[in-house]
């Protein structure tokens, strides 16, 4: 069966997780996506995580670049432009997370490649946005929590903030551009215009959490959860015998039951918890009462127990947990594939599922996250080069195929590029 996206090229210039990841979902899709990669280190993320799997290929690289062909050039040479141009002639998208304008000075901004190919759809995705006093600001996903608010929502109140424990700005960028992507697309297919769309960390944050900042526009009000609860309290977790629980308990239509099945009947007529706002003020009163009382049963025995009562409680998982799970094996959310340099990889499925069109891990031919320049051969073929001027990029340095570079090469590139990469946000 053909994949949504088959047909699509993507010519993929990002790096880290926001661009990357959200390439790979179009790749899941059937999307043809080059990942245009330097060629004496290749994408910063290959060395980069707390986890290298070998030299080159870290867990982190290799759990967002499922489904891509690398292309390992040097993009500032002219030789390299060319190949961009040729390739971008008849590309669908071009996605980068550089630093605005970036790209212009490489001679790859909006204007030229839609002189290129007036269809085409780049997006340009940036940590603050591509103008105001923060647009030339390095980006990264705890720094975007920071400034957007999700730090300071964490923790208690008279504690010092957290950060959300995964890289949520990343993703939810990635989704917000893959969306925006789409809808480029779509578009394109009814009126023949390309066009160029920007994202950015900061906005796609705000974006996600349009509850809790619509709220403090209309009222002023801030909220710090206190172990992660809502401003809807008490909305837990609690720490259980065994392991924590969280309580689905939304608005104020919820607390009687809550009390009655918890044996706290008697705070129910408190009117220090008569309300969400009165219990949000007195919460170091009510976990007091509360704790013990969820102490005295396992996390399964409470989960029974509200739910026979229509409330919804459930564990808090570890990975491990999750893993176990017959749900996410029934949702197919763990995935398995062969990698030719490193062999098994498991990973995260897809989360979309089209009922007629499903996506594919890996896209059509299934693809593991590739290898530096693995496919650089292959696709300067089908733009026509021959053996003699793959060669000859080779010998410069303009191109590297797959072991053109070595490992130790490529590490002491690495260590001379720290501080000089354009492609950073």
């Amino acid at each position: 069966m053909t994949l949504p996206l088959e047909g699509i090229s993507v010519l993929d210039f990002s790096q880290g997780e926001f661009g990357p990841y959200c390439a790979m979902m179009l790749a899941d899709m059937g999307a043809d996506v080059i990942k245009v990669e330097r060629p004496d280190i290749g994408e910063g993320w290959r060395f980069g995580g707390i986890n290298s799997v070998s030299p080159g290929l870290s867990n982190m690289f290799l759990a967002i670049n499922r489904g891509k062909r690398s292309l390992a050039l040097d993009i500032t040479t002219d030789e390299g432009r060319e190949i961009v141009y040729r390739l971008a002639r008849e590309a669908d998208v071009v996605l980068h997370n550089m630093r605005p304008g970036v790209m212009e000075r490489l001679g790859y901004g909006y204007a030229k490649l839609a002189e290129l190919n007036p269809r085409i759809v780049v997006c340009s995705e940036s940590a603050y946005g591509e103008t105001g006093p923060h647009a030339q600001r390095a980006g990264q996903d705890l720094l975007t929590q920071a400034f957007s608010g999700i730090v300071a929502l964490q923790g208690y109140e008279d504690g010092p903030p957290r950060a959300v424990g995964t890289p949520i700005a990343d993703g939810v960028g990635a989704i917000t551009a893959a969306w925006g992507i789409m809808v480029a697309l779509f578009v394109r297919e009814r009126t023949g215009l390309g066009q160029e769309i920007t994202t950015n960390l900061f906005d796609a944050l705000l974006a996600l959490s349009p509850m809790d900042f619509c709220d403090f526009l209309m009222t002023g009000r801030t909220y710090k959860g206190g172990r992660g609860w809502y401003p809807q309290m008490p909305y837990g977790p609690w720490q259980a015998k065994d392991r924590a629980v969280v309580v689905n308990l939304q608005g104020d239509v919820a607390w009687p039951a809550f009390c009655r099945i918890t044996g706290v009947e008697h705070c129910q007529e408190d009117p220090r918890f008569a309300t969400n706002l009165d219990r949000l003020a007195h919460r170091r009163e009510l976990e007091a009462i509360l704790d013990p009382v969820f102490a005295s049963r396992t996390a399964a025995e409470w989960q029974t127990t509200f739910e026979a009562e229509g409330l919804r409680c459930d564990p808090v998982n570890t990975y491990a947990d999750i893993e176990a799970d017959p749900q996410t094996t029934i949702n197919e959310m763990i995935v398995e594939q062969e990698h030719p340099a490193y062999g098994k990889v498991r990973s995260v499925g897809v989360a979309v599922k089209l009922k007629k069109t499903p996506g594919r891990p890996g896209g059509p031919r299934s693809l593991a996250a590739p290898t530096l320049g693995e496919h650089s051969r292959e696709i300067l073929e089908d733009l026509g080069y021959d053996d003699g001027e793959i060669a000859a990029l080779e010998r410069r340095r303009i191109l590297n195929t797959w072991g053109t570079v070595g490992i130790e090469e490529a590490m002491a590139a690495m260590r001379q590029a720290r501080t000089a990469s354009p492609r950073r946000l």
